[in-house]
């Protein structure tokens, strides 16, 4: 049922108390993330100074979320809001678009703190922490 974005994630890892209590009454929900977002939080974490707490981080997290790939489906999506943004003049970063794309073809609800990044496509289920 829910997607959690890198910038929720990351919210977690750091400890910020008022998203791990939101995350844990939804515990019993579908909880996943994509491979979009997965690569974010790799990227993240080797740029990091504390690179193995966020791998150990990234492990025990693909334990307890279910991982979305980025199937045809959310590719034709894809191209679908890509093209229908850049028509109204409000591209966004294609890795957001990906993110969003993924939800779709799944059918989730994308929880981010970056509400701007994700504001402007149609249809896609949004909840801003």
């Amino acid at each position: 049922m829910y997607c959690l974005d890198t910038s929720s994630i990351v919210e977690i890892f750091d400890g910020k108390e008022y998203i791990i209590k939101k995350v844990e009454k939804i515990q019993n929900s579908n909880i996943s993330i994509n491979s979009i977002i997965l690569c974010e939080l790799y990227k993240g974490a080797f740029h990091s100074q504390v690179t193995a707490k966020r791998l150990d981080f990234i492990d025990k997290l693909l334990q307890q979320v279910d991982l979305l790939d980025f199937n045809e489906f959310s590719c034709r999506i894809f191209c679908e809001d890509y093209l229908n943004l850049k028509r109204q003049g409000k591209p966004i970063k294609d890795n957001d678009l990906m993110i969003s794309s993924i939800c779709k073809a799944h059918n989730k609800i994308l929880i981010t703190t970056d509400k701007k990044h994700f504001a402007n496509i149609p249809g896609l289920k949004l909840e801003v922490w």
